[in-house]
């Protein structure tokens, strides 16, 4: 691709990116294209759809504790929810989901000081989806947990290791492992000399790779962006060796450069 075509392209969003680059790697009909840049999961974590589905039957049974008529819920009460959601959870300890559940609001109310009913009837408000156009952005409780993660990284701390928490990408740099593997200079010029979605295109057109341009998510710019969660973990080394080869085809590039002058 020309480097005025890329600097068309500068524009895109990092999915519409995506997609040209799709269409790019499948151009390279003799091999298989790996396509880590969509970040849908090629499995379901089981448990928080579990905790998900009994949190949906306790909330038509909360709604169909006050049923205006035969066939219809009214809204739950919120006071005394959080018991009633632990005395319903008991009725089948065993059941998938249901420690699941108890622990998160365990972990909500511990960690955050949330109230466990106005939690809890949060949820159940969400699952029966009666207030509807609200929430106007997300819900109150939720909004407090996702701000938790971002005061880590705006300090510049690793949020905290949670067994529970499931990684779906990985973000890498290619200026700093040029810089790492081939020195300053090669670096500098690989930054310089080239449109920062150059990588990800010439991994498209050359072998087949779809990655996401990192720059769109505020990595660095000419970063790489790999779904980890819908190829088969096989997938992966070939994706790393395509990488480190594009690099060392770019390597190469320089050094002929600096040797014809």
């Amino acid at each position: 691709m020309e480097p005025s075509e890329e600097r068309r392209y500068q524009g895109l969003s990092p999915f519409e990116l995506k997609n040209k680059l799709v269409e790019l790697a499948k151009h390279r009909g003799e091999r298989m294209m790996l396509n880590a840049g969509r970040g849908n999961p090629n499995w379901v974590a089981l448990a928080p759809r579990a905790a998900f589905f009994r949190l949906g039957e306790f909330a038509l049974a909360e709604s169909e504790r006050v049923a205006p008529a035969p066939g219809f819920g009214g809204l739950p009460k919120k006071r005394g929810i959080a018991n009633r959601l632990r005395d319903f959870l008991a009725e089948r300890p065993g059941a998938y989901g249901s420690a699941l559940l108890l622990e998160g609001i365990d972990y909500a109310c511990e960690t955050h000081g949330f109230d466990a009913d106005l939690l809890v009837g949060e949820w159940i408000d969400a699952v029966l989806g009666d207030h509807y156009p609200l929430p106007l952005r997300m819900l109150a409780h939720a909004e407090v947990l996702v701000r938790f993660e971002r005061l880590y990284r705006g300090a510049g701390l690793a949020p905290p290791e949670d067994a529970l928490l499931t990684r779906y990408y990985a973000t890498l740099d290619i200026p700093a492992l040029a810089r790492s593997r081939y020195g300053d200079a090669f670096a500098a010029w690989l930054a310089s000399e080239f449109e920062p979605i150059d990588f990800v295109v010439r991994l498209a057109e050359e072998c087949a790779v779809v990655l996401m341009d990192g720059g769109g998510f505020d990595a660095p710019k000419m970063s790489v962006r790999v779904s980890l969660a819908n190829l088969p973990d096989e997938a992966y080394e070939p994706i790393g060796q395509a990488i480190a080869g594009l690099l060392g085809d770019y390597y190469a590039e320089w050094r002929a450069q600096a040797d014809s002058g």
